[in-house]
């Protein structure tokens, strides 16, 4: 084989391992990563102590609900239906079976509480329908927040928050649903922006 066969060759081979990597098999379990196309819109924001406005319910919860799944290392979904979110756990995210639990906390205010409370070997997608609560004009102004106790709630119907860090929303406009990854549970709630008592 002369040198420029050896080289075609060479490349060839470089081509076909580029593409074999970059293809991914399908799952049930594993959360997709979204891309920046006209029908996404991507909002950075930054790691913060604030006092937010807290998104609101088109149907509040009248008392707290919980639901819940056990869930190993294989990954899984737990679906909660009446609150349009979803939790996606990867394969590897926890290494024993381990009961996932998402509560809709009491009230208007787009709030809740997950467990087990634990760092996530894999982050974890929660995905929520926007549909279920008033999305604001400005989506930029839009963040999950991150709180650690109730205690950082207002009353059910104060829509105000003291949230500890602010993670990325990544908003899919064509399937209606706002999503964003987090790599530990505590209590997480839906934010615009700061509240006019902390401005």
């Amino acid at each position: 084989m002369n040198v420029r066969a050896r080289s075609l060759l060479a490349a060839a081979l470089l081509v076909g391992t580029a593409v074999a990597c970059r293809s991914d098999s399908p799952s049930a379990t594993s959360p997709d990563t979204p891309t920046a196309t006209a029908n996404f819109k991507k909002v950075k924001n930054t790691t913060t102590s604030d006092t937010s406005t807290v998104l609101t319910r088109k149907t509040p919860f009248a008392t707290d609900v919980t639901v819940s799944a056990v869930i190993g290392s294989g990954g899984g979904t737990l679906d909660f239906k009446d609150a349009g979110l979803t939790l996606i756990v990867p394969a590897g995210a926890v290494s024993s079976d381990q009961t996932f639990s998402i509560t809709a906390i009491a009230g208007n205010m787009v709030a809740y509480d997950f467990a087990p409370h634990m760092v996530f070997a894999k982050p974890l997608r929660l995905e929520q329908k926007l549909n279920f609560f008033d999305v604001p004009s400005d989506l930029t102004s839009v963040t999950l927040g991150y709180f650690a106790t109730r205690t950082d709630l207002g009353s059910t119907d104060s829509e105000v928050g003291t949230i500890q860090e602010q993670l990325p929303v990544t908003f899919d406009l064509t399937g209606g649903k706002a999503k964003s990854d987090v790599v530990h549970f505590s209590g997480y709630l839906m934010a615009s922006g700061r509240s006019q008592a902390a401005q």
